[in-house]
């Protein structure tokens, strides 16, 4: 599944525009950070999932340095699963999870480049599934997707 909290035009808009990418980024956590505070949860996704689409195409694009790249895709990633929990929407959580841990797995094919980052942050997606997916019908258990902690050889 893909989640489309960013229209076309702006998703466009926001590829071809790296400093606007970047800060819109940090506007939509902002935002999203406010209405968590005050547990408005359904207003908080929309801000949560323009982030974690930005956050998405400031990696691809490498925007910013690759490292804070990943980084900010995680805590995303994170963000989003979280409130999508409290919204009881378990299966959306789950997904953006897989895409992301999927997203994560790839970028370790492709390079060397921010090892130890993209397992750190694999680490953290792993371990939010297991936490907040209960343990008697785990997900990430049953579809193999979790693994222990993953280390560098």
């Amino acid at each position: 599944m893909r989640f489309n909290f960013l229209c076309a035009v702006h998703r466009q808009q926001l590829e071809s525009d790296p400093s606007r990418a970047v800060r819109l980024w940090q506007d939509g956590l902002d935002t999203t950070q406010f209405y968590c505070e005050q547990c408005m949860w359904p207003e908080a996704i929309s801000h949560a999932g323009c982030a974690f689409e930005i956050a998405d195409i400031i990696l691809s694009h490498r925007f910013i340095n690759y490292l804070l790249a990943c980084d900010r895709f995680c805590y995303s990633t994170l963000l989003i699963s979280e409130i999508f929990s409290r919204l009881d929407c378990e299966n959306e959580a789950r997904q953006v999870l897989t895409m992301a841990i999927d997203r994560y797995e790839r970028e370790l094919n492709l390079s060397t480049l921010g090892r130890d980052t993209i397992i750190d942050c694999l680490n953290q997606l792993y371990v939010f599934g297991l936490v907040h997916f209960s343990s008697s019908d785990n997900y990430f258990y049953k579809t193999g997707i979790c693994s222990p902690k993953i280390t560098i050889n």
